[in-house]
């Protein structure tokens, strides 16, 4: 962060001025250990005039000790160490250490407790979440939420790495957010699909009812039933397409649907719902593109004589867990 928008971000704070809903953001950055954070507060207080009285300095020491109290019953002592180093190297003026001491212990005493769920190979799983939302994820995804949603918050966030469905129960005044990769999918009461998975170099986000936004930090468009955007990492580009929303759910129901998808892409799916491994041989062209469809029922040897019959060129053979 350059010096001087760190200088502008601080004396927009201090003064009142910033928006709400950037405070939370500024927060985290002045707990944070960012070196032109320091500069910028320096700068900061060398700008004011006088010197503190007595009674302030002794008033803000008070604040520190009770801070520091607050941080020990109710955080970690990290964050403790973090905020008196801040304090005692730069000194802020007295309003300015009060406003962010109410502010942030405001902040932190509303953090809830957070749930990590890691979905097995060759299973899927649903999550509700305390807002009443739905969660269905699918094999190999991890979802990060909230045990409890805070009403304090502006809004509701969970991190996906993986693919999962989200019915979303609606709240207008808190927006429902989907932090995957670079994006941010963001509703209000919505059923959408996004895949995400951290070695895919797409990201897909494909809308089933409602509306979502999504964005990342230089675009942004909004879907509507049976659209499709496609983020592609290496060169952050979306791509927005019609499609029938259905067919990218049936993983939902233990169905795999592919339409014109590329073999590396079906075996990558096929090898996530049966928890087996591959290992391809050179000549095998992966960028090929099948249409089939495979039943929950079918068996994995089932699936590889329909793309060995489909392919008429590819052959394998299987050992437990590896093909």
């Amino acid at each position: 962060m350059e010096s001087t928008i760190s200088e502008r971000i601080l004396q927009d704070f201090t003064a009142g001025t910033m928006p709400e809903k950037y405070r939370d953001a500024v927060v985290a950055w002045l707990l944070s250990n960012d070196e032109s954070k320091e500069e910028a507060l320096r700068k900061l207080w060398d700008e004011t005039d006088g010197t503190p009285e007595l009674s302030d300095i002794e008033a803000l020491s008070e604040h520190v000790s009770r801070r520091e109290s607050y941080i020990q019953r109710q955080h970690t002592a990290r964050l403790r160490g973090r905020l008196l180093r801040y304090a005692a190297v730069v000194m802020l003026p007295l309003l300015t250490a009060l406003g962010v001491w109410q502010y942030s212990a405001r902040h932190y005493s509303l953090q809830t407790e957070m749930v990590e769920c890691h979905v097995p190979l060759g299973e899927t799983t649903e999550i509700t979440l305390s807002d009443g939302s739905v969660v269905t994820a699918n094999a190999g995804t991890t979802l990060l939420y909230p045990r409890r949603f805070n009403s304090h918050t502006p809004q509701r966030s969970v991190y996906l790495l993986g693919e999962a469905r989200f019915s979303v129960a609606k709240d207008r005044s808190h927006p429902f957010v989907v932090h995957a990769g670079e994006l941010e999918i963001r509703v209000t009461g919505t059923q959408f699909n996004v895949k995400a998975y951290t070695d895919d170099d797409q990201i897909v986000t494909t809308l089933e009812e409602g509306s979502v936004i999504v964005t990342d930090n230089a675009m942004q468009t909004q879907l509507i039933p049976n659209e499709q955007v496609v983020y592609t990492r290496r060169d952050k580009h979306m791509t927005k397409s019609v499609v029938t929303a259905a067919d990218y759910t049936e993983w939902t129901r233990g169905n795999l649907k592919f339409n014109q998808q590329t073999l590396d892409d079906i075996l990558s799916e096929i090898g996530r719902k049966y928890d087996v491994d591959f290992k391809i041989e050179a000549g095998v062209d992966l960028k090929k593109k099948y249409t089939m469809n495979f039943k929950a029922d079918e068996s994995i040897d089932k699936v590889m004589n329909i793309i060995v019959e489909t392919s008429q060129t590819i052959r394998y053979n299987r050992k437990d867990k590896t093909i």
